[in-house]
């Protein structure tokens, strides 16, 4: 099933703002002269103002570049990653890239790439690989950590044996994932707030999607709400996850609040299974809010518990029962 994930399209506009500006400054500098110098070893920019609280005569401090390719041949290389046709080709050439420049510093740009070729194909186990890989590059990929915890939230459950590891794999990214969008990592690249809380709500999501996934309903809500305050009007299944964890505290006032919300959301084209289970779960909480409703609909709304939509990478829903909208 195809559904509209707004927070991760927003991510993948991010994708290309922080890649555009990156490119400009991975091509290897002429002459073998640093980025920001003349061939004279003097700064690039004539004629600065010096920086506030410099001493006379220095010249202002020019921001860091950008990672560069030491030579042309490895900007080639690099570039033949970019334009490959498919994410299985990309792979191998970053792979190759790997192999034959193994100090380049577009290693982990390369793997991010690669990693975005195959989340276009929700192809879930791939991302994780090679996100891991831009993150073992590059620890601060805002990227890469934002969909290796996706990853691992959708595809994590309480009957597998390595859940705690997976667990502390998606919340060290995750906070590290916030702890940069905090100070400043895509801002600073051009992104506003509406985009900057699009990506931080996309952490948050994930660390509720896995305790819901593990049943710690508990903990799933204060990271749930905080990703439904940051995208209030963003995405349904972030809304129908908050109401179950609601619903399995027996907070029913507030789980039908944001079951409504999930109703309401769900109700644009393509979300149409989503839409069948926030309505069971409409149903169900109405009647135990004590609203009005019928003995039938409630009778066919899921038990608590027994639903477990959970929102994927590309927004899809993984099925945990029977009444779990399939992807």
């Amino acid at each position: 099933m195809k559904i509209r994930y707004s927070l991760l399209v927003i991510m993948l506009l991010l994708a290309g703002m922080v890649f555009a500006k990156a490119g400009s400054s991975s091509a290897p500098a002429q002459n073998g002269t640093p980025a920001g110098q003349s061939a004279q070893g003097a700064p690039a920019a004539q004629g600065t103002q010096p920086a506030q609280g410099a001493q006379p005569g220095q010249a202002a401090q020019a921001p860091p570049p950008g990672p560069q390719a030491k030579s042309k041949d490895e900007y080639d290389a690099f570039m033949q990653v970019q334009s490959a046709p498919d994410a299985a080709t990309a792979e191998n050439l970053a792979l190759n890239f790997e192999t034959k420049y193994p100090q380049s510093q577009l290693k982990s740009m390369a793997y991010n790439l690669v990693m975005r070729k195959y989340q276009e194909g929700n192809n879930v186990d791939k991302v994780l690989q090679t996100g891991r890989k831009a993150i073992s590059f590059d620890p601060d990929d805002v990227q890469a950590l934002l969909l290796v915890s996706g990853a691992l939230a959708n595809t994590t459950h309480d009957t597998d044996i390595d859940k705690d590891e997976k667990q502390t794999e998606l919340k060290k990214d995750a906070s590290h994932a916030i702890e940069l969008l905090n100070a400043g990592a895509l801002t600073k690249l051009g992104a506003n707030q509406e985009q900057n809380n699009a990506a931080l709500a996309l952490a948050y999501s994930a660390l509720g999607t896995m305790d819901t996934h593990l049943h710690n309903w508990t903990a799933a809500e204060p990271n749930l709400r905080k990703a439904t305050e940051l995208t209030p009007d963003s995405d349904a299944v972030l809304w129908l996850n908050l109401a179950l964890a609601l619903d399995n505290q027996q907070k029913y006032p507030d789980a039908l609040n944001a079951a409504n919300k999930a109703v309401q959301l769900a109700s644009a084209p393509g979300y149409e299974e989503v839409l069948k289970t926030a309505q069971g779960e409409q149903a169900r909480l109405k009647q135990l809010s004590g609203s009005a409703t019928t003995p039938s609909s409630a009778a066919a709304a899921p038990k608590s518990g027994a639903t477990g939509a959970m929102p994927n990478s590309n927004g899809a829903t993984s099925t945990q029962t029977q009444t779990t909208p399939k992807k």
